[in-house]
C-alpha cells in the first residue's frame, strides 16, 4: 500500500499570505502560523494530514455562569452554519466562557493553487465571522472597540 501525501503545508499558506501581502508570523510550535483580520486573532496549522484554521476567544464580559447560553448558541450557530464548527469552553478558573472556532481543511487531497486559496479565504471568513457574530450576541461593546480600532 503507498502511503498518501498532501500538499497542505503551512510553506504554501506563508506563500499565499505573501502574495496578498497579509501580516503573520510564525509560531514558536508549529507547523503553524498566527495573523487577525478584522480584529480576530487567529491560528493556522497543520495537525497531519489536516490544515487548520482556529481561534479561541475568551472575554471577561462573558462569564462562566453564561455556559449554558453560550452553549445553546454554539449549538443553532452549528445547526445553521456548514463552516466553522464551533463550540463552548466553560473556564471556571478565569470565570469565562469562550468560543472556539475551527474550520478544517482536508489533507488527503491534492489542491491547485486557486482551490488552496479559496479554501483558506473561506476558513479565515468562516472563524472571523463566527468569531464576531458570537461578540455581537454576548459582547457587543468589545465589537464596538475592535470597530473602532479599524
Amino acid at each position: 500500500m503507498t502511503a498518501q501525501t498532501s500538499n497542505v503545508s503551512i510553506e504554501r499558506v506563508k506563500a499565499l499570505f505573501d502574495k496578498e501581502g497579509w501580516k503573520y508570523e510564525s509560531a514558536e510550535q508549529g507547523p503553524a502560523i498566527r495573523s487577525g483580520f478584522s480584529g480576530i486573532g487567529l491560528e493556522i496549522n497543520v495537525i497531519e494530514p489536516n490544515l487548520n484554521v482556529v481561534t479561541t476567544l475568551a472575554t471577561e464580559s462573558v462569564k462562566a455562569e453564561r455556559f449554558d447560553e453560550v452553549l445553546d448558541w454554539v449549538e443553532q450557530y452549528n445547526f445553521d452554519k456548514a463552516y466553522p464548527t464551533v463550540s463552548a469552553i466553560k473556564d471556571e478558573k478565569r470565570d469565562v466562557t469562550a468560543l472556539s472556532a475551527a474550520y478544517s481543511l482536508p489533507g488527503f487531497w491534492d489542491y491547485t493553487d486557486d482551490q488552496f486559496a479559496a479554501q483558506v479565504r473561506t476558513g479565515i471568513q468562516g472563524v472571523v465571522v463566527a468569531s464576531r457574530d458570537f461578540l455581537a450576541q454576548f459582547a457587543p461593546d468589545v465589537v464596538q472597540k475592535i470597530n473602532e480600532r479599524a
